[in-house]
């Protein structure tokens, strides 16, 4: 008796933490750091919980390495999967060779913002 009503004590005072968590980008594809032979298709992000897609905002950028500024790269509108935790990102155009960096800011469900990046490169035509 004792043991459930410690048991019981624990779980309510960890049932706020996880009722105010904020989305976090759990993984990416292409992975962050990543070294691509070719262009990717497609950027995929899973967060931890369930975003509001409408209210998010996704960008890719070639980051310029001669101090000329970062070149915006048209990216696909987002299509959510799975309960809006996965985010599928179509590429609308072949990246060349270079450095990249995909800047994220989410809404999730719960009402609070993350942000934050993914960075790869393509090292191959």
């Amino acid at each position: 008796m004792l043991l459930s009503r410690r048991l019981l004590l624990v779980i309510l005072l960890l049932a706020p933490l996880t009722a105010y968590s904020h989305a976090h980008l759990r993984d990416a594809a292409p992975a962050d750091g990543a070294r691509l032979d070719a262009s990717p298709s497609e950027i995929n992000l899973r967060y931890s919980e369930a975003i509001e897609p409408r209210f998010s905002s996704f960008r890719l950028y070639r980051v310029s390495s001669d101090g000329e500024g970062d070149k915006s790269i048209s990216l696909g509108s987002p299509d959510a999967h799975e309960g809006n935790t996965v985010i599928r990102l179509p590429v609308a155009e072949s990246l060349a060779r270079g450095d990249y960096e995909l800047r994220w800011e989410v809404l999730a469900a719960d009402g609070h913002t993350t942000r934050g990046t993914v960075s790869f490169a393509v090292s191959g035509d």
